[in-house]
C-alpha cells in the first residue's frame, strides 16, 4: 500500500487490544482508541475518549482556516521539559499497565 496513510493502515493492521502507540496524529490516535488501544503523544499527553473529539474538531477547524488562506502558527520547538514530561507520562503509563497485568 502506498500513500500518506500507508503507515497508519499498517499500524492499525498490527494493533492488538491494549497496545500503545506514540503519535502526534489525532486521526491515528482516534483509530487506536476505537480498537481499544492506548495512544500518547510525543509530549506525554494521553489521548482518550474525553479529549479526542475536541482535538479532531480543532484539527478540522485549522485545516479549514489553512484552506481559506489563513496563516496558522505551527507547533513550538520541542523543549527539555517536553522530553521530561513524556518520560514521566510513559513511565506512569507502563507502571499502571504492569500493575494491572500482575493482578
Amino acid at each position: 500500500m502506498r500513500g500518506m496513510d500507508a503507515v497508519d493502515y499498517e499500524i492499525m493492521n498490527r494493533l492488538e487490544v491494549g497496545d500503545l502507540v506514540i503519535t502526534q496524529d489525532y486521526g491515528l490516535a482516534a483509530l487506536v482508541l476505537a480498537k481499544r488501544g492506548y495512544a500518547l503523544n510525543q509530549n506525554g499527553r494521553q489521548y482518550d475518549e474525553n479529549n479526542i473529539d475536541e482535538l479532531l474538531y480543532r484539527r478540522h477547524t485549522l485545516k479549514k482556516l489553512r484552506q481559506a488562506g489563513e496563516r496558522v502558527k505551527g507547533p513550538r520547538k520541542r523543549s527539555k521539559e517536553d522530553t521530561a514530561h513524556f518520560v514521566k507520562a510513559l513511565t506512569t503509563f507502563l507502571t499502571e499497565i504492569c500493575e494491572t497485568c500482575s493482578r
